[in-house]
């Protein structure tokens, strides 16, 4: 029956969802799990290279995501019917074709990324940025060179400990944070 075919889909549709929602988790987990996976030195460590279609990509938090899956529900064929199937239908499309409170990706391939706003969250959203790519990106492929006022050089010393701040090519730590170092690292 139309009632069993429905239930059947909705079946189907849930999987595809939960599928596509642990794929975002695993391949953009929260700062928690990236912690783990860095004090446990995780086998992923390093894991996303210029071959992978998410290299350069992270987190910017979570909130809605279009599925990655096709619905096909042929809207004009109904539009003049008034049927409680085929409503049921059309709600049950509504329904699957996003995904809540699952990771926002975006890319560092499509250009800067620029965060504005109260100084403590950017700075936050900045380490969060740096902690997942430097995480899944080997020191080979990415690089940091970080610019800040003087007065946050402590705000940044965690970063010394990370291979992907230094500038290999003349054997210096990436900061920029007065004249000296502008010059040494920018020239």
């Amino acid at each position: 029956s139309y009632r069993e075919y429905i239930k059947q889909k909705t079946k189907d549709l849930h999987a595809e969802s939960e599928k596509q929602r642990h794929a975002l988790h695993y391949h953009n987990p929260n700062v928690e799990v990236i912690r783990n996976m860095a004090v446990q030195v995780n086998p992923r460590i390093y894991e996303k290279t210029m071959l992978h279609h998410d290299f350069l990509t992270f987190s910017v938090g979570t909130g809605q995501a279009n599925t990655s899956f096709e619905i096909q529900f042929n809207e004009e064929e109904f539009s003049q019917t008034k049927d409680e199937l085929i409503d049921i239908a059309r709600e049950l499309r509504q329904r699957y074709l996003s995904l809540e409170d699952v990771p926002v990706v975006t890319d560092l391939m499509n250009g800067p990324v620029g965060y504005i706003g109260q100084r403590s969250l950017v700075l936050e959203q900045l380490q969060l940025l740096v902690a997942q790519t430097a995480l899944f990106h080997s020191y080979y492929d990415l690089q940091f060179i970080t610019i800040f006022p003087e007065e946050e050089k402590e705000k940044w010393d965690w970063m010394r400990w990370l291979p992907h701040g230094s500038v290999r090519d003349i054997n210096v730590r990436g900061f920029v944070y007065h004249d000296r170092s502008r010059d040494q690292v920018l020239n």
